[in-house]
């Protein structure tokens, strides 16, 4: 009877912890990369080029592509903004013949600086990293920072044109400290909703800026442009709404901490 009890208690205080999953570590991120990352030569043609592709089509049990699922386009950002190595350069190195998978697997999982980064979100997605030395962000400046990514671009013809940042180097004039992790996941929150159409209002206010701005603008008038698009996008109901519930549904799992207020916060330092 007592050895009963003692395998109950033993169990109810294993369970947390089978629930949470098995931590990722270094060793095995080649594998969790290898259910996700594709590459295929397009266009199809002679000038057909190595393109990476971020698949949502892997084995639900890896942690990676439900996260992805989760969090889409975070990993899309993450490969474009935070690893040592170009991938894009490195795999216009290749020839068509080569086993270029290989080499952009055997690139992203040597990488410390991607592997820190999504070491971490996984873990934290997985409920084994701990979050208590997570950076600390008021809703506030996330918000105003996510506003950021609406961006305007003159073409060729002096045209302004709407795009969503996707590079770290398009963020300007930012309300607080960034990381390559935060910029990822608010780019996620982004990304569908923008190219689903989800947000008129917002996109009426993107229209409304571009209609009355001047003919052929400088890029000191379009950066002026972008400050009153982002001064009215952050603060309309539509977009605050989308924003706020992203942070309330991802909050398990989001790679940052974040609070209500920013009264005297230093955010995105990690509290002592």
């Amino acid at each position: 009877m007592r050895f009963r009890r003692f395998f109950q208690l033993a169990l109810l205080l294993l369970l947390p912890a089978l629930a949470r999953g098995q931590s990722i570590t270094r060793s095995s991120l080649r594998h969790e990369l290898e259910q996700i990352i594709a590459v295929q030569r397009l266009p199809i043609g002679k000038d057909s080029v190595w393109v990476t592709l971020v698949r949502r089509d892997g084995p639900a049990a890896s942690t990676i592509v439900r996260f992805n699922r989760d969090s889409p386009y975070f990993l899309t950002y993450l490969l474009g903004n935070g690893t040592r190595v170009d991938h894009r350069s490195l795999l216009a190195g290749l020839s068509s013949t080569a086993d270029a998978r290989r080499v952009l697997l055997d690139s992203l999982s040597g990488d410390s600086a991607f592997g820190e980064v999504l070491l971490t979100t996984l873990n934290r997605y997985a409920g084994v990293a701990p979050v208590a030395r997570a950076p600390l962000y008021a809703a506030e400046d996330v918000i105003r920072f996510a506003s950021h990514f609406l961006h305007f671009e003159a073409d060729s013809t002096g045209r302004i044109a709407f795009t969503l940042c996707a590079k770290s180097g398009q963020l300007r004039a930012l309300p607080l400290r960034t990381s390559v992790a935060l910029e990822a996941s608010v780019f996620s929150m982004l990304r569908s909703p923008i190219e689903q159409d989800s947000l008129p209002k917002t996109m009426s206010v993107v229209s409304e800026i571009i209609r009355n701005a001047p003919r052929k603008p400088s890029r000191k008038q379009v950066d002026s442009l972008e400050s009153v698009l982002w001064d009215r996008v952050g603060t309309s109901a539509e977009f605050r709404a989308l924003v706020l519930r992203q942070l309330t549904v991802r909050a398990p799992f989001l790679p940052f901490r974040v609070v209500a207020q920013s009264g005297g916060l230093r955010t995105g330092v990690p509290p002592n």
